[in-house]
């Protein structure tokens, strides 16, 4: 197997002269802490420590009391009355067996939430225990098909729930949310009633949907038509996998439902390839250590893999599962980890943010609860007795988005009166830059190709059928990059990239190139085919642009990385199969063959049935996908997230007529490429007249990144600097500021298809050297000045 792409060992030169005053060192790997004496995690602390709380089950989390009480009230008849007898019938202890003992305790807690009232009391007051354990955030999922013995609807029970949140939100300093659970063991049109109920209340406190109940003989894919309902609507997807069942159930889950989020996954660690595939998607895993355990998840608490899935990268969330249950709180759970796993407080303001980061609610929302966690848990680890001035001021560990938002230093003089110089060319030209949609073909310079018309001899020329005057053709478009015909320039780039020599020749034209507009990292699109009339297999056109590519990457520049396409203009389905297979056999023996392009026409929903086969073949191999999607149709991208599995959107041109897909655009995050051309005008021009559609997408915060495409075909011809020019334009066109041109570029380097570390390491290289830039261009105050309620503190 090949090596993977280097990482950049050191930020590209920058020509502007530094101020050694203004200039930031290069942050440590790893950041210590200094403490007058050791921390104690203990339950105390952890409880005054803001927390989210994502995997917690309404049945499995009710007072014991209130079970009494409801009983009373009801006429219930319970197997007994006394409170301390009852809750040692409700939790379970060390002894329990399996998940199958551990769910008999549910008929006890259910037997008396078959009335809507009680449903809301029980809603309220897990919020109320949410409040006292320092949970600020929380996602309450239950099955209301559960609750409906005595002749309760659905409806009847989702408003009853809802009642308790809205309550909840009114009188509590807590968010709370609902997910709705479908049941492995209940029939799949059962499940797809509750799917059909949960995305009709999306707009009022149901914020995903999940698949609950006993793994082992009930897989997910026999519920898939659920969940296509739920993903249509642009609800959230987690699924329990790998709690009682192998690693299949995971990759199930992932493969048939879309799962965005994992619930226990503590089988994960059997397959190092689908853990690798969760840490570099970056999957959240919802950890229940003590639950785990009572399930026999887990042998013994310190058995849990939550050690492993931190050292490897992997978006972890402790979490309760059922409180009552398993008779355990948040703050127990993060004290437990803490105790038995040596966590540091890095660790644990890692798991903090990262439960509130995975929540499923909107973009905006999940940044300033974020920003408002980070800011009360650097005070309490202070109060603790920790060192935290150097994460205060450490970008490299703090979560990137916090480098463009809010500055949280502890003590900060506001910038009244500072103007900030205009962002001159020279500025965006010295800060690093990526391409994640760089097309091999379309992308070789014309000096390029007209030095290989000179190489040929009059025989290879009458052979290429080129004409005579072929030349002097180039030679006008060097002098005018608009006075070329389109599908002419096109036909003749293919027909001088055939040969083993024009495509390493190309590939050196379009990195050196890159190099020069300090582009550290690339994703280089290839359709292998394209370049095969010259005799060459499809393996030999790959092995040629990789060749070359690693030769250039080896002058530690710029890193790069491969993407097979294929184009779906010819809608050949067959065709489209072959390419899939050719990709995952091309993915496994190199590790710089990174994705999988599907380009052309926008497929329409009917005829992804075309291609089901080759999608779901593409989701097995795990493979990353970028899709044409939304440039004609809003629609079309959420069949692209669905259908196709596309992570990246390439387009989505006309999202801005469908508010519901731009919000899940943003809400999940998904990056769309994006480039200022002719083709995003025609398509936005109802949008124009009051302000220029990249700044209608960055003010919905979708996660745009500005590709070049075909750049000397569609950014005016290119040039050396077309991509510092085109984000230059971009400055004036769209009224971005410097915060709004950092996160425009750092989104690039967050949401390629590189392997987790070579994103961290591209991404600290450039925000360093970003600082360093902006700061000796006079740019004093990038992030906000950020404004926190007075009672954060308390």
């Amino acid at each position: 197997n090949s090596p993977r792409s280097p990482l950049l060992p050191s930020p590209p030169p920058v020509s502007t002269v530094h101020s050694p005053s203004l200039a930031v060192p290069p942050p440590p790997r790893r950041l210590s802490f200094t403490m007058a004496s050791p921390l104690v995690f203990d339950e105390e602390l952890i409880r005054k420590l803001p927390k989210a709380e994502l995997h917690m089950h309404l049945d499995g989390s009710v007072r014991p009391s209130t079970v009494l009480e409801l009983a009373e009230e009801q006429g219930v008849t319970l197997p007994t009355t006394d409170l301390a007898k009852l809750t040692s019938l409700i939790r379970v202890g060390d002894d329990c067996t399996s998940l199958v003992e551990y769910l008999e305790a549910f008929s006890i807690t259910n037997s008396v939430t078959q009335k809507a009232y009680a449903l809301t009391r029980i809603t309220y007051e897990l919020c109320e225990d949410c409040v006292a354990d320092g949970i600020s955030y929380c996602e309450i999922r239950f099955s209301p098909v559960l609750h409906t013995n005595e002749q309760m609807n659905l409806s009847t029970v989702m408003e009853a729930v809802i009642e308790g949140i809205v309550l909840a939100e009114l009188h509590l300093p807590i968010t709370p949310r609902v997910i709705v659970c479908g049941m492995r063991h209940l029939s799949p049109e059962v499940t797809a009633q509750l799917a059909e109920i949960a995305w009709r209340y999306q707009h009022r406190g149901v914020v995903g949907f999940d698949l609950a109940g006993p793994e082992d003989g009930f897989t997910s894919e026999r519920h898939k038509h659920a969940f296509e309902i739920v993903r249509k609507r642009c609800l959230n997807v987690t699924l329990h996998a790998g709690e009682n069942a192998g690693v299949d159930s995971i990759q199930n889950s992932l493969q048939y439902c879309g799962a965005q989020r994992i619930g226990h996954a503590t089988r994960l660690v059997e397959s190092d390839e689908l853990l690798e595939y969760v840490v570099n998607r970056q999957v959240p895993l919802e950890c229940c250590i003590t639950s785990n355990y009572h399930t026999k998840a887990t042998p013994a608490l310190d058995a849990h893999p939550l050690r492993t899935f931190l050292a490897r990268g992997a978006v972890v969330t402790l979490c309760t599962d059922n409180r009552t249950v398993s008779d355990v709180t948040l703050s127990g759970e993060y004290a437990l980890a803490a105790r038995i796993f040596s966590l540091e407080p890095a660790d644990v303001l890692r798991l903090i943010d990262n439960g509130f980061r995975s929540a499923f609610v909107d973009s905006g929302t999940r940044e300033r609860l974020r920003l408002d966690a980070l800011r009360r848990a650097l005070q309490v680890l202070e109060e603790g007795g920790v060192d935290v001035q150097a994460l205060r001021h450490s970008a490299s560990h703090l979560p990137h988005f916090v480098h463009y938002t809010i500055d949280l230093s502890k003590t900060s003089r506001y910038w009244e009166g500072y103007v900030h110089p205009p962002i001159t060319s020279d500025v965006v030209h010295n800060i690093p830059k990526t391409d994640l949609h760089c097309r091999f073909h379309g992308s070789v310079s014309v000096r390029a190709l007209l030095r290989e018309v000179e190489l040929l001899s009059p025989v290879e020329r009458t052979a290429l059928g080129l004409a005579d005057k072929t030349k002097e053709y180039l030679e006008d478009l060097q002098r005018c990059a608009d006075c070329k015909d389109e599908e002419r320039y096109k036909q003749l780039q293919y027909q001088l990239l055939q040969r083993r020599d024009q495509i390493e020749r190309g590939v050196d034209d379009i990195l050196r190139t890159a190099v020069g507009d300090n582009v550290t990292y690339m994703e280089l699109m290839v359709r292998p085919d394209a370049h095969t009339k010259g005799g060459l297999t499809e393996e030999e056109v790959v092995d040629a642009v990789l060749q070359r590519k690693r030769h250039i990457e080896a002058e530690g520049k710029i890193a790069v990385n491969l993407v097979i396409y294929c184009d779906l203009s010819n809608r050949d389905a067959l065709a489209f199969q072959r390419r899939a297979e050719f990709f995952v056999a091309m993915a496994a023996k190199h590790t710089d063959v990174v994705g999988f392009g599907v380009f052309g026409a926008d497929l329409k929903v009917e005829e992804y049935a075309y291609y089901k086969g080759s999608f779901d073949y593409l989701k097995q191999h795990r493979a990353n996908v970028v899709m044409n999607a939304g440039r004609s149709a809003a629609g079309s991208v959420i069949e692209a997230l669905t259908a196709g599995g596309a992570a990246r959107v390439s387009g989505a041109f006309q999202v801005h007529v469908n508010p519901l897909v731009m919000s899940h655009l943003a809400n999940r995050g998904i990056p769309v490429e994006i480039a200022d051309t002719d083709f995003l005008a025609e398509h936005t021009a109802e949008v124009r007249s009051f302000v220029h559609p990249l700044r209608l997408y960055l003010d919905n915060q979708i996660r745009l990144c500005v590709c070049s495409f075909r750049n000397t075909q569609q950014l005016g011809g290119g040039g050396d600097r077309y991509r510092t020019d085109h984000l230059h334009q971009l400055v004036a066109h769209a009224a971005l500021d410097m915060r709004d041109l950092l996160r425009l570029i750092g989104n690039g380097f967050e949401h390629s298809f590189a392997p987790r570390a070579q994103r961290i390491a591209l991404h600290d290289t450039f925000w360093r050297t970003a600082t360093r830039v902006t700061a000796a261009a006079g740019f004093k105050h990038i992030k906000t000045k950020g404004w926190f309620p007075p009672d954060i503190s308390q």
